[in-house]
């Protein structure tokens, strides 16, 4: 039997660190690096920040925390009250080059290394892999900036090269790419017969999402028009499609184990949380999501992961 596992981080901005303190406890309890027992990182946005510095297997969980949490105000923090966009994604590159490393390379991931962004001009989902030769070559910092480029946050990349505008990869279906970590465990054979596959999806945290029905209804109609694009287009939540798509994968995925006997499914997260926390630049409230991460890493089942140490 061969054994893959696969993590999928969700986006979330500076609530990422909620995936920190989660996987700096598995690590600590596994005592071992990511890329030992994980195949395949599928991400987006500040969850491709983090795989970008764990599939090089230069680092532990708690090395990268060590230079992010002083980081997070500096990269959280615009230049003046009126930029647009708020924040400089150099600071990030600054960082990674420092501390990681200044010459790594997409192809460089120790395990497959995936993320998702949106090209703006044909208005579709894109998924650069780290094994696919036509994007192997670009430096680490440069091709994921393309998965945090969020509106307003961050801003677009408008690329002369292949004439696209590629955006945060939260802004389409995938903040959370659970349906893209089935299709490629598939494309990858490791649903076949002998095989084993984990999926492991760790969340950002999120409020209770609910209405009360007789309190909206009795609003105005111009009063019902702008609450439903404020929920359309909220930009901590990343509005109402984002909770809609989460929700829908997550669901799917719990009935797809049901028809494979060699897969298996645990999804983790912070719910509810509070509205104080779950904004996606609240870089003060970092240890909040760490320890809280921490918390729910003593949650993850490991025993999947423990298999690959057996079979090698």
């Amino acid at each position: 039997m061969e054994y893959h596992n696969i993590l999928v981080l969700e986006g979330g901005g500076a609530k990422g660190a909620i995936h920190v303190g989660e996987l700096f406890e598995v690590e600590k309890q596994l005592n071992k690096k990511l890329v030992d027992f994980i195949d395949l990182f599928v991400t987006t946005s500040i969850g491709g920040v983090e795989a970008s510095v764990y599939c090089t297997g230069k680092l532990k969980v708690g090395e990268f925390w060590s230079f992010l949490e002083p980081n997070l105000q500096d990269i959280f923090t615009a230049k003046y009250p009126w930029s647009v966009p708020r924040y400089n994604w150099e600071k990030y590159k600054k960082i990674y080059n420092q501390h990681v490393g200044s010459d790594i390379k997409f192809g460089d991931s120790k395990s497959k290394f995936m993320f998702t962004t949106v090209d703006l001009v044909t208005g579709k989902n894109v998924f650069p892999k780290s094994w696919h030769d036509e994007y192997k070559d670009i430096l680490m910092p440069d091709i994921v900036h393309r998965t945090f480029a969020a509106p307003l946050y961050f801003g677009g990349i408008y690329d002369n090269i292949s004439k696209s505008i590629w955006s945060d990869g939260g802004v389409g279906f995938f903040n959370l790419p659970l349906m893209e970590a089935y299709t490629q465990a598939l494309s990858l054979g490791w649903l076949a017969k002998g095989h084993r596959t984990h999926i492991l999806a760790l969340g950002t945290g999120r409020t209770e999402y609910k209405l009360d029905y007789d309190r909206e209804s009795k609003k105005g109609k111009v009063r019902k028009s702008i609450m439903e694009v404020r929920r359309f287009f909220s930009k901590d939540q990343g509005g109402i499609a984002r909770v809609v798509s989460a929700s829908t994968q997550i669901n799917m995925m719990k009935k797809l184990t049901d028809n494979y006997n060699n897969l298996s499914f645990q999804w983790v997260d912070w719910f509810p949380m509070s509205k104080e926390l779950d904004k996606i630049d609240n870089w003060e409230k970092r240890w909040d999501y760490f320890e809280k991460g921490r918390e729910l890493g003593s949650t993850i089942d490991l025993a999947m992961f423990k298999k690959k140490f057996e079979e090698k």
